[in-house]
């Protein structure tokens, strides 16, 4: 069952970014996804809150793709750990 999750979440994560690298994605994101990319620590506080302003910036643009809405989600879920 494990495998299946973590499988899922791997495709996610490819999906992320492959969409990053089509420039799909606000240049904002680009600490969280070299934090995906597994070749930097997971970004500072101050850079979430930056990325989660940004995103809220454009949903009240547009309607904000489900990719940057799982970015956000996933933030706010680890802010607390962020220096």
């Amino acid at each position: 069952m494990n495998e299946v999750y973590f499988a899922k979440q791997d495709a996610f994560t490819a999906e992320l970014i492959a969409a990053f690298d089509l420039g799909q994605l606000p240049p904002i994101v680009k600490p969280y996804m070299d934090w995906k990319r597994g070749i930097a620590d997971l970004p500072s506080r101050q850079a979430a809150y930056e990325i989660l302003d940004a995103i809220e910036a454009i949903a009240t643009a547009d309607e904000p793709s489900e990719l940057l809405l799982a970015i956000s989600d996933e933030l706010s879920t680890i802010i607390n750990i962020l220096k």
